[in-house]
């Protein structure tokens, strides 16, 4: 007989089913149980019970959260309308399952920030529209808000949310207050309130003092969450629990990812010289969703390369680059139109998008010292000799004005275009024309500077030899000619240029005939066609002025706007969006007319690139020292 004909099918879906529930369960109930928190009174839900149970209502972690832990994760407040809201990464605590307490004085501060100037008005209105899904209407009386007694289910894996208005009543019981303007000591005293009421304790004003002391900060299911020390001092005060929350931000979409790919998918890409998306996700099935044009630096597994593929030597022949509308990985195919081999990926990426005639706009992010600057600049001055663009404009951005300055407007915007002048200086070095000229210098020295009596490399002077034969009385009118044309000679090697000079000379050149500077507010209302922009250190422009360029591109023009992410001076990840390098790439993600290239090879002096290294750690061991 059959083993399937006796198979109980009924019995195995409620088995599955189960199994699945119980996972579902375990996951929701992650958020109640802490590393350092285990405790009898928070059991997790046991293997034998109904599958179908809920954590209970009293068995919940309460988190009373403070205004910045909204504006430094808004995330924290689910909204299952809003596409762009992402749970956050590796929250401590887990909120999953918790009951969300928040005070109404922080709902006075977010009103308050709302109608700022600051990047924090706008976290606070989306704050306040995730919030108006969830209070308004809510049908609750008013001893179930004071009481805490009725949260609203957020929908987000059994997590639940309240707003606790503090009683001024409650303060009679105190044995101190807070200052009327003293925000933070009344957030304190609210999360006091909210341990009151989980013991089903009045917070009304008719509780005695004595009841209030007894409470301590060791009372583990009302903690209140902040990172702001003084709250964290005044909880402390109060008799409050009260815990520092961390999570890791979202990783920083950099345009290339460095993979492990199998070996067969690497020589079909080597072969067929393109690879499918189908064919990918399907070798490849963890991986992110692709962005448009996105690079994939691919190693196949045990180095085992297809049969041929050093013997081609061709350069970087293992980076593909996604083609969004054709779904299709295709190699570097622009990347020799620059005449150059790259030094590493990360330039050829570069190469491979400033040739490429589809790209309108370029978003270069690397640490000082990786060439984004200096490769752009050097391939706006090949493509413009060649007739493709007529100027680039680089927009400069004075953080003072230049009107005090003296001279035009040129002088004066000469230290913004410094960065532009030395990277046509460091291109021209390395022409042939300018490669002999240092080999002279190097052999020969400064001869400009050397006497003409001391010159051993010159050549006899035939005048000078017919004098010395001849009596003075006999040719005096040759002699005049010859001292004429000595005169003329030393006339001519005084006026001779040096290798600096002449290096100068060029740079000034190629800049007036091919650049043109102006300030970002000059930028308003203008269109710039068959133009190359280059917008040099972008994390320095704000959001607003960022704005201003981007809507300028005219048509056959090129954006290139570059920047280092790590020099944004904010403390806060939602602050550092706030920043106009970031606002320009989440602005053209996933574009097809957008490519973003991220270089990390030090092009720079060695020193250079181990002061990057080191930065973050000296700063941490200085700041260790001062404390």
């Amino acid at each position: 007989m059959s083993k399937g004909k006796y198979h109980d099918v009924g019995k195995t879906r409620r088995v599955i089913t189960e199994r699945r529930q119980k996972r579902e369960l375990f996951d929701a109930n992650r958020g109640i149980v802490e590393e350092e928190l285990i405790d009898e009174a928070f059991p997790m839900r046991r293997e034998d019970s109904p599958a179908s149970d809920w954590i209970p209502y009293d068995k919940r972690k309460w988190y009373v959260i403070d205004t910045n832990l909204i504006l430094s994760c808004v995330d924290v407040i689910y909204d299952a309308d809003d596409e762009n809201w992402r749970p956050p990464l590796d929250f401590r605590p887990s909120l999953d399952s918790a009951h969300i307490i928040i005070p109404s004085v922080v709902f006075e501060e977010l009103n308050h920030l709302k109608d700022g100037h600051t990047h924090n008005r706008t976290i606070a209105r989306k704050a306040f529209r995730r919030l108006m899904k969830f209070f308004p209407n809510s049908e609750r009386s008013l001893r179930e808000i004071m009481e805490l007694s009725r949260p609203i289910p957020t929908g987000w894996k059994q997590q639940t949310i309240s707003i606790l208005p503090l009683h001024r009543d409650f303060a009679r019981s105190l044995p101190w207050v807070p200052q009327p303007t003293d925000n933070d000591g009344w957030i304190a005293v609210t999360a006091l309130a909210a341990t009151m009421i989980r013991e089903r304790l009045p917070v009304d004003g008719t509780a005695s003092v004595d009841e209030v002391l007894e409470h301590n900060n060791s009372r583990r299911d009302v903690v209140l969450l902040t990172n702001d020390n003084p709250l964290l001092i005044k909880a402390d005060e109060f008799g409050v629990r009260a815990k520092s929350y961390s999570f890791k931000t979202r990783p920083v979409f950099t345009g290339m990812r460095d993979l492990v790919v199998p070996a067969a998918l690497f020589e079909q890409f080597w072969q067929e010289d393109g690879l499918s998306k189908s064919d990918f996700e399907a070798a490849m099935p963890n991986e992110p969703p692709l962005v448009a044009n996105e690079y994939i630096v691919m190693t196949p597994e045990g180095d085992v390369y297809p049969k041929g593929y050093f013997a081609a030597d061709l350069p970087f022949s293992n980076v593909m680059r996604y083609h969004k509308e054709k779904q299709m990985f295709y190699p570097l195919r622009f990347m020799k139109r620059e005449q150059l081999t790259p030094p590493n990926a990360g330039i050829a990426t570069y190469y491979d998008a400033m040739n490429d005639d589809s790209v309108s706009v370029i978003v270069a992010t690397g640490k000082a010292g990786t060439g984004k600057t200096y490769q752009i600049v050097r391939h706006a001055i090949r493509v413009l000799g060649a007739g493709k663009y007529t100027r680039a404009v680089l927009i400069v951005n004075p953080d003072n004005g230049v009107g005090y300055l003296p001279g035009s407007q040129e002088k004066k915007l000469e230290p913004m275009i410094a960065f532009c002048k030395d990277a046509i200086r460091s291109y021209l070095a390395e022409t042939p024309e300018f490669k002999r000229k240092r080999e002279a210098l190097r052999k020969f020295g400064d001869t400009n500077d050397e006497p003409s009596e001391t010159r051993t490399d010159r050549k006899p002077n035939k005048y000078r030899e017919l004098v010395d034969e001849l009596t003075d009385g006999r040719i005096e009118k040759r002699r005049c000619r010859v001292e004429k044309v000595e005169k003329a000679e030393k006339t001519a090697r005084s006026g001779r240029k040096t290798y600096a000079e002449l290096l100068d000379e060029q740079v000034d050149y190629y800049y007036e005939r091919y650049f043109t500077a102006i300030p970002y507010k000059q930028a308003q209302g203008r269109t710039f066609e068959d133009t190359i922009i280059i917008i040099d250190e972008a994390q320095r422009i704000i959001i607003d002025e960022m704005e201003t360029f981007i809507t300028r591109l005219g048509k056959n023009s090129l954006l290139v706007v570059c920047g280092d992410v790590n020099q944004i001076k904010y403390n806060s990840p939602e602050k550092r969006i706030k920043n106009g390098l970031i606002f320009t790439r989440m602005m053209y993600y996933d574009w097809e007319g957008c490519v973003n290239i991220h270089l990390t090879e030090n092009m720079r002096h060695q020193a250079a690139d181990i002061a990057n290294r080191n930065y973050e750690r000296v700063l941490e061991e200085i700041g260790e020292l001062q404390t």
